[in-house]
């Protein structure tokens, strides 16, 4: 077996090194020492796997398909910034694999970004549970496992230990409103205050220069200064704001499709402002 008939087989054929060992009856240790020898890259364990699903060898399984292309810089989009922004609050890149999840209380919402992504991955559900004292409700979460995406994601400032030392992404002045709006389709919320009955936005994160970041925006378009708070049990910081509702909620939705935001979020938002009409 010469470099030439490695190369059609192992890279313009797609074989793995089983078969070529199988079929010129040597060890699969022959057929890796050889591609190593002549400078031949071997594939890594993603590569390898979706070779072999699209060959079929994997029964009772299905090769899932995505855009890879999705967070390429050259792709920003109104549906491009609000998943990042639902990343940045609910995501979870893993740190020793090419691999994010995705998490939310809706199952819908995480549809819509599959949706956008052209994905085929399954969305999966966990029963409620408690954490640090308090009780969530059923989780709804997908897991895409992609070398080409998962590196695009960190290029754009998304890291595994985000939930502190995550620092806001450089994004196209034109899609802003969109990435905040995904921000707070994760960690944000809209609600009537008891006492006085009037409506309160809130968001949270926890990290400080990051929602800095996010503050002095929500500054300049609202035309009001928003005051940074701190929660001490759950070590987070957040904002609240109590004017300028009708004007935030313009602004996290101008130019946003349905396609584009979760939709019971928007509909509570909606109600609440009818409310004070």
């Amino acid at each position: 077996m010469d470099k030439d008939f490695l190369v059609k087989q192992y890279i313009n054929q797609g074989k793995s090194i089983a078969d070529i060992a199988r079929e010129n009856y040597c060890s699969r240790q022959t057929v890796y020492r050889l591609i190593k020898k002549y400078g031949i890259t071997p594939r890594n364990r993603s590569e390898s796997r979706k070779i072999a699903l699209e060959a079929g060898k994997f029964k009772g399984k299905e090769r899932r398909h995505i855009n890879e292309t999705f967070f390429e810089p050259s792709n920003w989009s109104p549906g491009m910034a609000w998943v990042l922004g639902l990343l940045f609050a609910d995501g979870n890149l893993k740190k020793n694999k090419p691999e994010f999840r995705l998490s939310q209380r809706n199952k819908d919402g995480l549809q819509k970004v599959l949706n956008l992504m052209r994905s085929s991955h399954m969305i999966s559900a966990k029963d409620k549970r408690s954490y640090k004292g308090v009780i969530s409700g059923k989780i709804y979460s997908f897991s895409i496992y992609n070398k080409k995406i998962y590196n695009d994601l960190l290029n754009l400032g998304l890291t595994p230990a985000k939930s502190t030392e995550m620092k806001f992404p450089e994004v196209p002045p034109k899609y802003m409103n969109h990435f905040i709006r995904g921000l707070y389709d994760g960690d944000g919320s809209f609600y009537i205050n008891r006492f006085d009955g009037a409506i309160i936005s809130q968001y949270r994160n926890g990290s400080l220069d990051f929602i800095t970041a996010v503050t002095n925006i929500l500054q300049k378009e609202l035309y009001m200064p928003i005051s940074i708070h701190r929660n001490e049990k759950f070590n987070t910081y957040f904002i609240k704001i109590r004017q300028k509702i009708k004007e935030l909620a313009a602004y996290l939705y101008k130019g946003a499709s349905e396609a584009v935001y979760l939709t019971e979020k928007y509909d509570n938002i909606r109600n609440l402002l009818d409310q004070q009409q």
